[in-house]
């Protein structure tokens, strides 16, 4: 692994590259003492076993966070709270309507009910710059993160804006994808911005909504070359509406089942830098591991 780019830059091969019986002969390799490459084996293993370990806690949680999704957002699954607790109960009685089969209590809205539709505009392209100089600009999908986007880019033009806690989401191919904007923002043409009043309805709700309905939501693109959702496809868009109580613990619960997940990320991110750092030390021999 510590010579995989190595080994690539010897391939042959048009059709599937593959690298000779001869390189692999004639490579010089560093040879320690038998208990040292033990050791060096022994420490590097770890740290791989201790990435399987986050890894599969990143599937569980994943798996987790679907099944979530998919009992609390469709209503099977209820949540509400008592005595300062968070309490599930399964639902027993469903109405049927134009999107589905939802609790009896719930209720279905046009999407321009309950928010407000802000469509992007790119600014001119001589405002953009990557010097902190203006406000921070999303041109489309592609800063979007877990949860929140990474703007790399700033406008000192900006034209139109998401304040934070708009729910953003991608209206130019590939159309659906979804972020909250953490501060307030340049939203260019790939992106509209969902503002929700406050009283009705609750972002955090909205934001795990769309994903569910995503491919609803790229039912609506039009176009044959590229997709695009128009502002009156999302104005007239149903979805459900909960009571607000009950769209905030939902929303608080699945928020923070992403939460964790993005921590074992880190922590997979910390240890793969760890691995790299612990094989370019080790197996280069500027640290050495000796017998005691």
């Amino acid at each position: 692994l510590a010579n995989y780019e190595k080994f690539r830059s010897t391939t042959v091969g048009t059709g599937i590259p593959h690298v000779n019986k001869k390189v692999f002969e004639e490579f010089l390799i560093p040879v320690p003492p038998i208990h040292e490459q033990k050791s060096i084996g022994e420490i590097l293993s770890t740290v791989d076993r201790t990435i399987e370990v986050v890894n599969a806690g990143v599937a569980r949680l994943e798996g987790l966070k679907k099944a979530l999704m998919r009992e609390l957002l469709t209503g099977r699954i209820r949540v509400r709270e008592e005595n300062g607790k968070t309490v599930f109960y399964r639902e027993i009685e469903f109405q049927e309507t134009e999107i589905g089969k939802i609790p009896k209590e719930w209720r279905i809205v046009k999407l321009n009910r309950i928010a407000q539709i802000i469509m992007g505009q790119s600014p001119p392209s001589e405002t953009y710059n990557k010097d902190g100089i203006g406000m921070p600009f999303l041109q489309g999908k592609m800063e979007f993160g877990r949860i929140y986007p990474s703007p790399v880019m700033y406008t000192s033009d900006p034209i139109k804006i998401a304040e934070a806690n708009d729910v953003l989401i991608s209206v130019r191919a590939p159309v659906g994808d979804v972020n909250i904007a953490p501060y307030k923002i340049c939203i260019g043409r790939g992106l509209a911005a969902i503002r929700f009043d406050p009283n009705q309805a609750n972002y955090m709700f909205f934001f795990y909504y769309f994903q569910s309905i995503k491919e609803r939501l790229e039912t609506l693109g039009k176009g044959s070359t590229f997709k695009a959702i128009t502002k009156k496809d999302l104005e007239e868009l149903t979805v459900l509406n909960p009571s607000l109580k009950e769209q905030k613990l939902i929303g608080e619960i699945l928020s923070t089942v992403d939460r964790t997940i993005e921590l074992y990320y880190e922590e997979r991110t910390r240890l793969d830098r760890l691995k790299r750092g612990l094989m370019d030390l080790l197996l280069t021999g500027r640290v050495r591991v000796v017998e005691e």
